[in-house]
């Protein structure tokens, strides 16, 4: 008995199971071929060949396989049909052929069914089901897929693959029909970004592999972060556009500005390229003195990854106009200075650039510096050398620079003095004997808590005047002339905490 080799096919395609109908002589003939399956004594399909004149072959096949089944025949070999092939079409068939003369002959081939997976399901590390785009899984992630199998005969093989390139094929037969492979992916990177991962599941090479595929989406940090506006030295008060653009985030970056604490992005306007790849973002800035040795800056994160900031940095260079403030020597107060004192001002100065002149201001008259007069001018400082009447008032300095000048508030210096006589007075009284007169003496003092004293002199004596009234800086003193020697002069002196007049005022009395 001639015996094949076995035969596979696919349950649903189409097997065709050889038969030799070679017979031993040339010139003999096939009269009859029958198939039978597995141990059965019936005929599964059956030809005819023992023609009557004008008839063809009559063939005829059992229930099992009714219209599925087909028959072509050449000199050489018959073959079998079956389509579609079902699960229980597996075994041995044998083909038994009667020919004329030849004696029987008989062939045997063993027919192997193979049943694809029936389902191929792709698991996460929670056993949740997934499919089609995945994540988003954050950059340096570490993720599990599980691939499962069910049915098919012979038990498949699983796999895992990206395009062409084969990452896993080591799997477990888990019984029941049941086959697993586990793919960790370690440390997720930018470029598996979008990379479509299938696993495959094959247990024959005569069709296309079962397979269920997965996509990897990430959340992406930002690549780069950059103020693209170039630095350059800022002047206080003008508009200017700030611009900042980064790269490489996914989902797209938002970007945010601030100074310190604050932010500005109520100032700012952002926009998204068309590919999400990129995002600009436009600051309306105006910077002031304040913000002068500063840094604005510009983050940009991805709103999906909590530690993905980057932030570029401008080391703010402001100009600005001088801003000045007049102070006192430490040591010193406004209305606590003696005359005879030195008094120091100190003109604080704040200015980018650096100023390029400083002068003070006594009400409007410009100050020199006047050693001999006691004025001395020294970088940003006054110093007035024993201070008296003359120099109080209202001082102010100012500066200048490149973006324009500063004046100072102004600071009144007050000077406590001594009582000194008041110009414009009357100084000549007429005056008849026994007649009274009031004297009037004014003077101007600091404090004017002020004590007076009255004397008469003569060209023979000086006598005290003790007939008088006070009221702060004014004393009016009676007197009445007796006899030719009362009629000479009166002087008038003042005195408070810091000290006696210098220089009386002097009234002179003469007869009317």
């Amino acid at each position: 008995m001639a015996a094949y080799n076995e035969l596979t096919a696919v349950i649903g395609s189409e097997i065709s199971i050889p038969c030799n109908v070679t017979p031993a002589m040339s010139d003999d003939q096939v009269t009859l071929i029958l198939w039978y399956r597995g141990e059965s004594g019936n005929p599964i399909y059956s030809v005819d060949t023992r023609q009557v004149h004008g008839i063809a072959p009559k063939k005829n096949a059992n229930k099992q396989l009714q219209e599925r089944a087909s028959f072509n025949i050449t000199r050489t070999q018959a073959n079998l049909n079956i389509k579609p092939v079902r699960d229980n079409d597996g075994g041995e068939y044998r083909c038994r052929v009667d020919f004329r003369r030849s004696r029987t002959m008989n062939s045997v081939m063993k027919v192997i069914i193979v049943v694809p997976p029936k389902n191929l399901t792709i698991r996460d590390s929670k056993n949740n089901s997934i499919s089609g785009v995945i994540g988003p899984y954050e950059e340096g992630a570490t993720v599990s897929l599980i691939c499962e199998a069910s049915g098919g005969r012979p038990t498949p093989s699983l796999s895992w693959w990206k395009g062409s390139e084969m990452l896993d094929d080591s799997y477990t037969t888990l019984g029941r029909g049941l086959v697993k492979n586990e793919l960790v992916l370690i440390n997720l990177q930018r470029e598996d970004l979008l990379a479509t991962l299938t696993c495959q599941a094959k247990n024959t090479n005569l069709t296309i592999p079962v397979s269920k595929s997965v996509t990897i989406d990430l959340s992406l940090s930002p690549q780069e972060v950059k103020i693209t506006t170039p630095r350059r030295p800022l002047s206080s008060g003008e508009t200017l556009e700030v611009v900042c653009q980064t790269f490489g985030s996914r989902p797209p970056a938002r970007l945010s500005w601030w100074i310190g604490q604050e932010s500005l992005n109520s100032m700012a306007k952002e926009t998204v390229s068309g590919d999400g790849n990129s995002t600009v973002s436009r600051l309306q800035f105006r910077p002031t003195s304040e913000e002068h040795g500063k840094l604005l800056i510009c983050k940009a994160h991805n709103p999906e990854t909590p530690d993905s900031a980057l932030e570029d940095k401008w080391d703010l260079n402001v100009y600005f106009a001088p801003q000045l403030s007049l102070a006192l020597g430490a040591s010193q107060q406004y209305e606590h200075i003696r005359e005879g004192s030195d008094v120091y001002f100190d003109c604080n100065i704040q200015a980018n650039p650096p100023v390029t002149s400083v002068t003070w201001k006594l009400h409007s008259r410009s100050l020199e510096h006047q050693p001999a007069a006691g004025i001395i001018i020294r970088n940003h400082s006054l110093l007035l050398q024993s201070v008296g009447r003359r120099h109080r008032g209202k001082y102010r300095c100012l500066a200048t620079n490149s973006e324009g000048e500063g004046i100072s508030e102004e600071a009144e210096l007050m000077v406590q003095f001594s009582p000194v006589c008041i110009s414009g007075q009357k100084r000549a009284y007429g005056v008849a004997k026994h007649e009274e007169v009031n004297v009037t003496c004014e003077v101007d003092a600091d404090p004017d808590d002020i004590q007076f004293r009255w004397m008469f002199n003569n060209t023979s004596e000086t006598i005290d005047i003790i007939t008088f009234t006070s009221s702060a800086t004014q004393s009016i003193a009676s007197y009445i002339p007796r006899s030719k020697m009362d009629y000479g002069t009166l002087s008038c002196w003042g005195r408070n905490s810091i000290g006696v007049q210098r220089h009386p005022c002097v009234f002179s009395i003469v007869p009317a």
